[in-house]
């Protein structure tokens, strides 16, 4: 991606604009031939360090262009050269960078109570951008690249009537906060009003002076038409870690200056820093809880894992498991059939008695009605009748009793016989084992007896190694690629 011609001109007449005490007309001719090469980058060259741009000019002097045909060819090399110190720089910047203390990814609440805020930390604890504020992302003023990636959308705020006022926070390492605000009407008699807060206070906030005057230089707007004011706490930082808090709370308060509405910036972190500071690590515990209910409200639930079983099931389980449902469906079976063999046995005592009974009662009135009918003919067949009866009943009875007495003594017999041999055949098992276990015990010395088996796999004979093998990597000229 290349920068947009705006850009890409700008970038051309502020080098002409600063340097065109030193380049003749080649010279500027070979600039705009680099200047072009690094917008086709997406490398604004005017933005870049200082000693990048003074290295880049004194090249480019020491070429001679008036004394060379090929400009094109050398802004190609020159070019190269210019991209190799670029890469030099930024080395040099991440090693002053990891400098300025230990890099952790952790939220603020979850780290050391006296650690540095670090760039998340900034931008979790920074206010948002709401109506005509913006508030840009944090700037690494020692790593040029750092600019470079807002130097466009810092452009556009300026000149976008739509924003006011602007905020930026200056790091790492030392944390400091610049607030830029624009005149209602752009003339040139009016200024922008920048303040450059530092938490030690005004006089370290000076240092700020060239970098961010440099900066919007290169957005357009020189320094001649900015008024400056350097500021700091009512009570400025005492220890070595928390300048990020005090620049994060100055800049809810200037939120709450600039007219933003009261969801837009943290009160408590204002309180905090015009009464007490940090005396007694106050301010960093109030960041610390405001980070803590950041992270809270903004995590997403993770999905609950499916609950997996210690073990998977093999086959034996699932042998063991149709086995005992099979042991409980034999059980439901025998006892159902032993409930019905129950009540089919008082069932069949029944109707055997009654049958007996009836049939008994039935034979004898007959026989005694036919006996009174000969015997004493008129009255007596009805009194035979029933005199016989009640014989054949009594009989019945009698005979009945004594066939159902006899048949339960038998079938008791019979059941003691059937649970004795169940006994024995559940015992077998066990003596079985007993016996097993005895004699294992008795003798020791086969325990002892170690076992010896040939190995799983074992290497060929050295007669059957083919020597023309092409898998052998020990062999000189097939070892791997």
């Amino acid at each position: 991606m290349s920068l947009s011609k705006e850009i890409q001109e700008a970038s051309l007449k502020s080098l002409i604009h600063d340097y065109k005490d030193q380049l003749n007309e080649t010279d500027i001719k070979l600039l705009e031939f680099i200047n072009n090469l690094a917008a086709a980058d997406d490398i604004p060259l005017y933005t870049q360090d200082q000693s990048i741009i003074n290295f880049l000019i004194k090249t480019i002097k020491e070429s001679k262009s008036e004394q060379n045909s090929d400009l094109q060819n050398t802004s190609h090399l020159i070019y190269g050269l210019v991209i190799r110190e670029m890469e030099v720089q930024s080395a040099l910047n991440r090693q002053r960078h990891l400098q300025q203390g230990r890099f952790d990814e952790e939220p603020l609440h979850l780290r050391n109570e006296r650690d540095q805020l670090q760039d998340h930390d900034m931008t979790l604890l920074m206010p948002k951008s709401q109506g005509n504020i913006d508030v840009m992302a944090v700037i690494n003023r020692y790593d040029p690249h750092s600019a470079n990636a807002i130097i466009e959308a810092l452009a556009n705020d300026i000149y976008n009537p739509e924003f006011q006022h602007i905020v930026i926070p200056v790091g790492p390492g030392h944390w400091r906060g610049v607030y830029l605000t624009k005149p209602m009407i752009v003339t040139d008699e009016v200024k922008y009003d920048l303040e450059l807060f530092d938490p030690y206070g005004p006089q370290g906030a000076a240092t700020l002076d060239d970098y961010i005057l440099d900066l919007l230089a290169r957005c357009g707007i020189p320094k001649e038409r900015i008024n400056i004011r350097h500021t700091g706490p009512k009570l400025p930082r005492g220890d070595a870690y928390s300048c990020g808090d005090f620049t994060c709370a100055h800049s809810h308060k200037k939120m709450k200056e600039f007219g933003a509405p009261k969801t837009s910036y943290n009160q408590i972190l204002i309180d905090t820093l015009d009464n007490l500071g940090n005396e007694n690590d106050v301010l960093r515990l109030a960041t610390r809880e405001e980070t803590r209910k950041l992270i809270e409200k903004n995590k997403i639930n993770s999905p609950i894992p499916p609950k997996v079983p210690d073990r998977l099931p093999n086959k034996d389980d699932e042998n063991k498991d149709e086995i005992a449902k099979g042991q409980s469906k034999e059980e439901a079976r025998d006892s159902s059939s032993e409930k019905k063999s129950k009540l089919s046995l008082a069932a069949r005592i029944g109707l055997f008695i009654g049958g007996s009974t009836l049939v008994s009662g039935g034979i004898g009135a007959v026989i005694g009605g036919l006996l009174g009918f000969f015997l004493l003919p008129g009255f007596g067949a009805p009194i035979g009748a029933v005199i016989g009866a009640a014989i054949g009943v009594g009989a019945g009875l009698l005979v009945t009793g004594m066939a159902s007495l006899f048949w339960i003594r038998s079938r008791q017999t019979s059941n003691t016989q059937s649970s004795e041999n169940n006994t024995m055949t559940q015992e077998a098992p066990g003596l079985k084992s007993h016996k097993l276990d005895k004699s294992h015990k008795q003798s020791p010395e086969i325990d002892k007896e170690p076992i010896h088996s040939p190995p799983l796999f074992s290497s060929p004979a050295k007669e059957t190694l083919v020597e023309d093998d092409s898998t052998d990597e020990l062999k000189p000229g097939h070892g791997p690629k």
